[in-house]
């Protein structure tokens, strides 16, 4: 650790360096060539509370199986807050709901109010419609009692007696279980009872109406503000909420009511004929009183489109629209593929010279991939892996190799327990000269800077830089600033009008105790010199009005310094959990972000695994690979390891991206394209390594969540945001409505760059429904009043799936543009310029593969198909054109080519024979672009070729 002299020192002091080392060794385990901790190292980030102390999932006695995290339900597992024993509001819908110290407090469907940048319906736990509890019952505590797919069991307790509460997401029914004692139902004064007869009554409450069904004849009773019943021989009732109280309305829940839901299960199964995923929902029930035993259960929007069921015409206003009822005992969802691809094919018009030479550029790098945390270097390994494709596709294999090398050490650093990088770190507090900032409290009763705003600074003097060129530095920062508050971090040398070294937009982290870390890249063109012994600036630039943030530490990347900081994972058997660090952004402590972080590891590992399937096997690194896919998604209910889809919320349709779901409005996800990309990812592992199992679990996650993007971070059918909303889109998505914003910037291209990055052969979805798209870059222009400039990159580049055109004339006239992070020029001209050759991509066609997309220029019809296997394969498409594709082929294609019986057949006459053996001779050498004599899929045609084709004579 470095610290710098307090300013109370005279001159300039020499800094010492003060050698620190990771936590005591743990057991690890294997995984092939990989090896991972068993538990979290001493010392290292844990699951935590809001103010860094490690905490245990609250769980009942009788819970089962791993623990499930990043979901609407997660605060009643996870204790965010000390103090809070019962967790934040949930939204399972129709219903809103919270535990608390007299029981469960319940709301019907709140409307929707537009505000705070987006809509809203509010959980009023001051004024719920209703609490339900027992008789001198005193909750002290919530634990998670069940879990299934999208339903949960709470267990209330007051530490002899409990109160379970399941609930479903999509029922109109909450199931209630006690102990020994009289069920209560607390309801708000002037309620009124509408109907009343043995076994039930319907009563409206603060607006709501709702019933409750007691099996065996119980009597309920109305004494004042409660309605009590002894539940005669049972323990059992259920309470639902009622869209309307007509006599027609009330039969169909009476005759729903005796059905307990006891579990959820949802299965996929790929149909490559009808290019769709075919999505069952499943209900285990038990039968309390009479004689359905079908389930009353609602569909959103983005299922109302893809499902059969019949409705009864009854529905509720949601945070997601309109519920729809229907009545089943399970439903199906037959949900439509978007097209995945590693990347774009080279087309025949391209300018590969100019590819080249930006290509040659990121060859030159001396460290591509250089950031210290899981994040950050995911979005490295990313901007690395589009090279490497791009590079194959221009037939520049040897640069191509040269990025994948790249990909292989950074993810086996990852991989590996041990390996260390480089750190010496700056505390805040020591800074010799200041304006605007006062100590306050740090994280682990440490001391910390606060009271940042804009025009303030810290000055540290006596950095020793020693010479060295860093490449990345990590800031230490917390932030609770308002909406809107955000500002531009910078690192200066000399003095406050110093040279610029790094920068970084932030905003807010979750609260003043919510610490976290973001690296700075150092850019290596910055024309400074970094030598010798100088201040150091930090500074603060914002209009905000106020307090911005609080400053932990600053620490740099400088090599050989000697300060151990691995890279690798951890296993955390309390909360079931692997974990990476460094991690960024919650990823260890709140359990933030996993679908995000790994999503770019693996696929790195599927373009590694594409041009060295060697590299991606059980017995060398591919095991490492599926235990990050098991982490944020596990597929395989038998691994008791990780919970079951643990970020994929299957009915809601869409991730979570926060762990805790710590918050008043629910749960969240911001990133939409980050978490489709994970899904992405996981479809070209399962191709690559010829597991349709893993291929299946990514296709159902992207089909599915492509869907609810449209609805609800894009309101594509326009029926899901209420009328008075300010925006029609959405930055950040919460369980009980939507706000056009980021966690740490107002600015409209981030807010709308961060539902579309990063750019790739999965993001056609952003292209489907080109209305929805329209109005969303009108939007833009209205808000960033003009054309994109921060991330225009990435905005041009998704324009580029709507208007080709448009985007390259962009390319044509601006050349003074850097890329988003995880981007590169090289990628995104390549991108743009192929689509403007290309065209548009024709949703309409869909073919038995899901590597595959027909894209239409001037009526021209262009078929592109990626063959992800070691054997050629025929693609059919739905306009009935047939395209044959070699092994580990991307062929793109004008014309049909169906298979014959030969690979080597290069002139589909039947025979392999001398006309065959010239068309190999002329495609000799490296491929200018995907050439039918590349039988190997390796970018070049040659000797193995050769020897195929003669092989196969005759």
């Amino acid at each position: 650790m470095i610290r710098v002299t307090p300013s109370n020192c005279v001159g300039i002091v020499s800094l010492a360096l003060l050698l620190t080392f990771p936590g005591q060794a743990q057991d690890t385990l294997e995984a092939g060539a990989g090896t991972y901790h068993s538990d979290v190292p001493e010392g290292r980030e844990r699951p935590s509370n809001s103010s860094g102390q490690p905490v245990s999932p609250r769980l009942s006695g009788e819970f089962e199986g791993p623990v499930p995290t990043n979901d609407w339900s997660s605060s009643i597992a996870f204790p965010r807050y000390a103090g809070n024993a019962h967790g934040e509001p949930m939204f399972p819908w129709p219903f809103s709901v919270q535990s608390s110290d007299d029981g469960v407090l319940l709301n019907a469907s709140p409307p929707l109010i537009p505000g705070n940048g987006g809509y809203f319906a509010y959980f009023n736990s001051a004024e719920p419609d209703l609490v339900v509890g027992m008789s001198q019952f005193n909750a002290v505590e919530t634990r998670l009692a069940a879990a299934g797919d999208w339903s949960i069991t709470a267990e209330l307790t007051d530490g002899v007696r409990q109160l379970r509460c399941t609930l479903v997401r999509g029922l109109p029914f909450a199931a209630f279980k006690l102990d020994s004692a009289q069920a209560e139902l607390r309801i708000r004064p002037g309620a009124t009872i509408i109907a009343q007869a043995p076994g039930y009554i319907i009563f409206q409450s603060g607006g709501a109406i709702f019933g409750a069904f007691a099996p065996d004849q119980s009597e309920w009773i109305v004494d004042g503000q409660l309605i009590r019943s002894q539940l005669e021989t049972g323990d059992w009732f259920s309470l639902a909420t009622l869209p309307d109280s007509s006599e027609a309305t009330i039969e169909v829940f009476r005759a729903h009511a005796g059905v307990e839901v006891t579990g959820t299960q949802v299965s996929w199964n790929y149909d490559p004929q009808a290019s769709r995923v075919e999505a069952t929902y499943d209900f285990e029930t038990v039968l309390h009183s009479g004689t359905q035993k079908k389930v009353l259960t609602g569909l959103l929007p983005h299922q109302q489109l893809h499902c059969d069921e019949p409705r009864l015409g009854l529905s509720y206003e949601s945070a997601r629209g309109r519920l729809e009822l229907i009545s089943a005992e399970s439903f199906t969802l037959s949900l439509p593929i978007a097209p995945i691809l590693p990347g774009l094919p080279a087309t025949d018009l391209l300018d590969r010279e100019e590819i080249r030479v930006l290509l040659s550029e990121i060859g030159n790098e001396d460290n591509p991939i250089s950031a210290p945390d899981s994040y950050w270097a995911g979005k490295q390994l990313g901007r690395v892996a589009a090279a490497a494709q791009t590079a194959h596709d221009l037939g520049e294999p040897q640069l191509r190799d040269q990025f994948i090398e790249q990909l292989k050490r950074e993810l086996e650093d990852w991989f590996s327990t041990g390996t260390v990088s480089n750190a010496n770190r700056i505390e805040a507090e020591s800074y010799t000269a200041e304006s605007g900032t006062e100590f306050e409290s740090g994280e682990d009763d440490g001391t910390a800077v606060g009271s940042i705003g804009g025009g303030d600074f810290m000055q540290y003097d006596g950095v020793n830089l020693g010479g060295i060129q860093p490449s990345r530095v990590l800031v230490r920062f917390a932030s609770g600033v308002g909406q809107g508050g955000s500002a531009m971090i910078r690192l200066r040398l000399d003095d406050t009008n110093g040279p610029v070294i790094a920068e970084a937009a932030v905003g807010n982290t979750g609260g003043w105790d919510a610490w976290t870390t973001v690296p700075l890249g150092v850019a290596a063109n910055t024309g400074v010199s970094l030598d010798g012994t100088r201040p150091l600036i930090f500074s603060c630039e914002t209009g905000y009005p106020g307090e911005v943030l609080a400053l932990e530490w600053i620490e740099w990347d400088l090599p050989g310094s000697g300060v151990a900081s691995p890279k690798d994972l951890a296993y955390c058997p309390e909360w079931t959990t692997l974990l990476a660090h460094p991690g960024s952004y919650g990823m260890a402590g709140e359990l933030n972000d996993h679908h995000f972080h790994y999503g770019y590891f693996i696929a790195a590992a599927a373009t590694i695994a594409r041009f060295d399937p060697a590299w991606a096997s059980p017995e060398r690194w591919g095991g490492m690979v599926d235990l990050l896919i098991k982490d944020a998604a596990n597929w395989d209910r038998s691994d008791q390891r990780f919970p079951f889809l643990r970020n994929f919320d299957p009915y809601a349709g869409h991730a979570y991206a926060s762990g805790h779901a710590g918050f008043a409005a629910g749960n969240n996800q911001e990133s939409s394209s980050e978490s489709t990309h994970f899904a992405q990812a996981v479809v070209l592992w399962g191709e690559a390594t010829a597991r349709p199992v893993i291929r299946d679990l990514g296709l159902y996650l992207h089909a599915l969540e492509t869907q609810a993007i449209e609805q609800y971070w894009f309101d594509a059918d326009q029926t899901v945001y209420p009328p008075g909303s300010e925006h029609p889109l959405a930055g950040i998505v919460w369980d009980s409505g939507a706000t056009y914003a980021t966690w740490w910037t107002g600015n409209p291209e981030e807010i709308q760059g961060i539902n579309l990055l990063p750019i790739t052969g999965g993001s056609f979805y952003l292209g489907r429904r080109a209305a929805t798209m329209e109005r969303a870059w009108s939007h833009l222009l209205e808000q960033n009043g003009g054309l994109p400039v921060e991330w225009r990159d990435v905005i041009w580049a998704w324009r580029a799936l709507v208007d080709p055109a448009g985007a390259e004339a962009w390319l044509e006239s601006e050349s003074a543009w850097s890329s988003e992070p995880g981007h590169s020029r090289a990628f995104i001209t390549y991108w743009i310029r192929n689509l403007a050759k290309l065209g548009v991509l024709q949703h309409q066609i869909v073919s038995d593969c899901p590597t595959a997309a027909v894209f239409e220029l001037d009526g021209i019809r262009s078929y592109v198909a990626h063959n992800g296997s070691n054997e050629e394969r025929e693609v059919r498409f739905s306009d009935d054109t047939r395209l044959c594709v070699g092994p580990g082929q991307t062929l793109l294609s004008r014309s049909a080519s169906a298979c014959s019986s030969s690979i080597a057949d290069l002139d589909g006459d039947g025979f392999v024979g001398g006309s065959d053996l010239t068309l190999l001779i002329g495609f000799w050498g490296i491929c200018e672009r995907d050439c039918a004599a590349d039988f190997d899929g390796d970018g070049v045609v040659g000797g193995a070729d050769l020897t195929r084709l003669l092989s196969e004579w005759g």
